[in-house]
């Protein structure tokens, strides 16, 4: 952490009194919940989850913009998730900047939110694989520290008795075969892009938070795509571009084996089991890979390619070891998927011990991407108009 967040007020090193401790380890649900990323394609998602199926009041912050008014952007989002009308009741919107210090909130926003906010969840992230290094770095790494800067306030100074921050499984690097487990960083990453590198970095922030006393977890979920059920998504984003490809032609051949396997997971599950860990009193302190139990291959991506639209011609499948033979074309083609390729041809592996211990008697169940999701999913994103 830099040295001026470490000297000032909000980053002090006292420890927290009995009461700081003592509100660690209850229970979440019924106060107030401060929210980042709601206007995103899991906090929207999580928004609803939390009014459904909890007492919970939310504070999301939203970004200030002359073009729109903060509430009325967020109750637009949330149209579609049926919370809207919550928006200005149990929904209390917080305008503000995640770019600049305190989220460029006022002294008096601060004090108003150490007498009520009792949780924290940091969403909020620039999850974009084409965007630079630079922008990715200065949105998800100093994003956190900011984050990490008002719960360590909200938990010294005010009622804050959890925070929890959403990683990436893949922060290990989706270029290697590995078996990642929940607790601990990857010793050897190997990034395949800067967007990793990025959560990697913001989720060692937190471990330090952690090792300093702030109770707090962090979730790892793998590619977020639609909703289990429906296949609905509000953003075609992270792995949808390289489905277009696959599915305008433009690509006549992809690196990998038949059953290399791509890690994704629906939108509502993640929502859903987060907040059902989140609020569990004995939670704080872990990691939870919130993964698929069963997760697509390639085989399997490129039968459902000819199921969508038969008369697609036939996608061939190009050995990575052979890559480097392959046609000029082909091999340009394939670099357009740069930032995607690891998450197909390597081996890479979640442990799920603490999740599957912390839904035990929830009832939900970690989830199936085979087949049928997959069905759902591109079949949402092609009936959108998505391919086109």
């Amino acid at each position: 952490m830099d040295t001026d967040d470490h000297n000032s007020g909000i980053m002090g090193k006292e420890r927290p009194d009995e009461s700081a401790i003592d509100r660690g380890a209850s229970a979440i649900g019924a106060g107030t919940l401060l929210l980042t990323g709601g206007t995103g394609a899991l906090g929207r998602v999580l928004i609803r989850e939390v009014i459904q199926e909890s007492e919970a009041r939310i504070l999301t912050v939203v970004r200030r913009s002359r073009a729109a008014d903060p509430e009325e952007r967020l109750r637009l989002i949330l149209r579609d998730e049926g919370v809207a009308d919550e928006v200005g009741g149990r929904i209390g919107v917080i305008g503000g900047n995640l770019g600049i210090g305190d989220f460029g909130l006022l002294p008096e926003q601060l004090d108003g939110l150490r007498g009520e906010v009792e949780s924290f969840l940091h969403l909020a992230a620039l999850t974009d694989l084409g965007a630079s290094r630079e922008d990715l770095f200065r949105v998800n790494v100093e994003g956190t520290r900011r984050a990490l800067k008002i719960a360590w306030d909200l938990y010294r100074r005010g009622r804050l008795a959890r925070f929890g921050y959403f990683s990436t499984a893949f922060v290990a690097g989706s270029r290697q075969d590995w078996r990642a487990p929940e607790d601990g960083a990857c010793p050897h990453p190997a990034w395949a892009n800067a967007y990793e590198e990025s959560k990697f970095v913001a989720e060692s922030l937190v471990r330090e938070a952690i090792a300093e006393g702030l109770p707090a977890m962090i979730f790892r979920p793998s590619i977020v795509v639609g909703d289990s059920q429906t296949g609905r998504t509000s953003a075609f984003n992270v792995v949808y571009p390289f489905f277009r490809l696959v599915a305008s032609g433009i690509l006549s051949a992809v690196p990998g084996r038949p059953t290399d396997v791509m890690q994704i997971v629906p939108v509502d599950f993640v929502a859903r089991a987060a907040w059902a860990i989140f609020r569990q009193p004995d939670s704080a302190g872990r990691t939870y890979h919130l993964t698929s139990s069963r997760s697509p291959n390639l085989e399997l991506i490129l039968r459902l390619r000819q199921a969508l639209d038969p008369d697609a011609p036939p996608l061939r499948l190009i050995s990575p070891e052979r890559l480097d033979a392959a046609p000029l074309l082909i091999r340009k083609a394939i670099e357009m998927i740069k930032p995607h390729i690891g998450y197909v041809i390597y081996d890479l592996s979640f442990d799920t011990s603490n999740t599957e211990q912390a839904l035990r008697g929830s009832g939900i169940e970690m989830p199936d991407t085979g087949y049928d999701f997959m069905h759902r999913i591109i079949g949402y994103a092609k009936n959108a108009g998505f391919f086109d």
